[in-house]
């Protein structure tokens, strides 16, 4: 986050701008940029984007953990002054849950589906291995620790372990769901995040209610937003040592 801010800062300076002007040209507020460049919290992605766009260099000039991620996502201007970033993954496609829903296994790879249907994309990671797909959070269903918006990567190879985060297709309902993952002695469980949401249970396969199941690997996430959540959910943040 530090270095976050003080490049931001660097960039007003050279350009001659105010947070105010950077937030306008943005579409932010100057309190999110405030809050960047101090530290307090970190941009989501089309934020973070938005910054780079305005002044016209690459995510890697604003922060070099993006040395290693697609920098120029669909959508993204390139720019003659930006930054060169070598080895560049192709983008990943963004899978909406509405869209998820109609996803089935049986006939294709999660990917190939995907690709079909993908209006956006998101950058990809130089560590991330072919097949994991982009879902972006819809509504309140994966609150506090996912909010409206949020891109979410996951990975169809992983097997999921005790305490994975997980996107599961239920096959009755023909809905996609957000549920923490457990199998203990035998007996698999789905636990909800929120205590307005299902747990599921199942000790046979035949039992299992889903579709399918996919391990979270990775999310681009707007701190400021989950602390409201988290806020809002009655969760505190205010630990004393």
């Amino acid at each position: 986050m530090r270095e976050l801010g003080k490049n931001i800062k660097e960039h007003l300076r050279k350009n001659k701008w105010t947070q105010v002007e950077l937030a306008e040209k943005a579409g932010t507020s100057q309190e999110n940029i405030s809050r960047w460049i101090n530290g307090k919290n970190y941009p989501e992605l089309p934020q973070l984007i938005a910054i780079a766009n305005a002044f016209g260099v690459s995510l890697a000039a604003l922060d070099s953990k993006f040395l290693n991620i697609q920098d120029e996502v669909k959508n993204h201007k390139v720019y003659s002054n930006a930054q060169p970033i070598t080895k560049t993954p192709p983008p990943i496609p963004i899978v909406a849950m509405a869209q998820a829903i109609s996803y089935d296994r049986a006939f294709q790879r999660l990917e190939e589906f995907a690709t079909e249907i993908a209006n956006e994309y998101a950058p990809s990671r130089i560590d991330m291995r072919p097949g994991i797909v982009a879902f972006k959070a819809e509504g309140q269903s994966m609150e506090p620790y996912y909010p409206d918006g949020t891109i979410i990567y996951a990975d169809p190879q992983l097997k999921p372990k005790n305490g994975a985060r997980v996107i599961a297709k239920l096959r009755e309902e023909q809905s996609v769901v957000f549920k923490i993952y457990y199998n203990i002695e035998g007996k698999t469980r789905l636990v909800s995040i929120n205590k307005d949401g299902k747990d599921f249970e199942w000790t046979s396969p035949r039992d299992n209610p889903f579709e399918w199941i996919f391990v979270v690997c990775y999310s681009f996430r707007d701190e400021l937003a989950i602390d409201d959540q988290l806020d809002n959910h009655g969760i505190n943040r205010n630990v004393k040592v």
